[in-house]
């Protein structure tokens, strides 16, 4: 089976989206604070054109007020979404080729060959590290799992990666004082892909990053999911 995204010309695509971080910071063996972000937004999807180079893709996000119960926990702030467009330049295998007005990146990226359920396949993510405007390569292998009326179930988990880079220390330790860390990151998806839609009805994407700088170890969990809506 070939897999390929296909967003026809001037359709729309809306989804809802969730997106929760929680946040440790420790010392030694002592937590020193944890807390947790939440924001809610909706999105529009709209296909301007389609050349030999991919979907030309207008993105619409705009805030979605909280449709659940936040579990209090832990100390929460609901983040309101600032309404942005996004382009976005996208080909038939889901990598995001050009993007003006965010730093998005591909979260499922298909092979050029055919996949049976069971196989697995790998693709190379550009991972930007949360708040430092950095990049970094991840690995992912992709697994097709099942298959159910057109609906295509995967799963996706990169190989641990790590990086070593300057840490600003301020906001841990309230000292004006810049040290070199280790940022470790781990990403886990899954995704319902419909076939006849040509793109995903659900991905849930988990990434979990640790920085540790001398005794502090920073963690941070991130679970986004994306649903759309009929």
């Amino acid at each position: 089976m070939f897999l390929r995204f296909n967003y026809p010309v001037g359709k729309t695509i809306k989804y809802i989206t969730k997106s929760n971080t929680i946040r440790q910071i420790s010392k030694a063996i002592e937590v020193i604070d944890v807390s947790r972000l939440i924001y809610f937004s909706d999105i529009n999807l709209k296909t301007i054109a389609k050349d030999d180079d991919g979907f030309h893709i207008r993105v619409r996000v705009s805030n979605r007020q909280p449709d659940e119960n936040i579990d209090d926990e832990i100390k929460t702030v609901i983040i309101p979404v600032t309404n942005q467009t996004i382009y976005m330049l996208v080909d038939e295998f889901g990598n995001i080729l050009d993007s003006a007005g965010s730093q998005e990146v591909s979260t499922l990226v298909f092979p050029e060959y055919e996949v049976d359920v069971g196989q697995y396949w790998n693709s190379t993510i550009k991972f930007n590290l949360p708040g430092y405007n950095k990049y970094m390569d991840i690995n992912v292998n992709y697994t097709l799992k099942s298959v159910k009326d057109n609906i295509f179930f995967i799963e996706g988990k990169s190989v641990e990666s790590s990086v070593t880079i300057p840490i600003d220390m301020e906001s841990i330790t309230g000292q004006k004082q810049t040290l070199q860390g280790s940022f470790v990151v781990n990403i886990s998806s899954y995704f319902e892909f419909d076939g006849s839609l040509g793109t995903n009805r659900l991905q849930e994407i988990n990434i979990d990053t640790i920085i540790k700088v001398e005794d502090y170890v920073m963690e941070n969990n991130v679970h986004n999911i994306v649903k759309i809506v009929d």
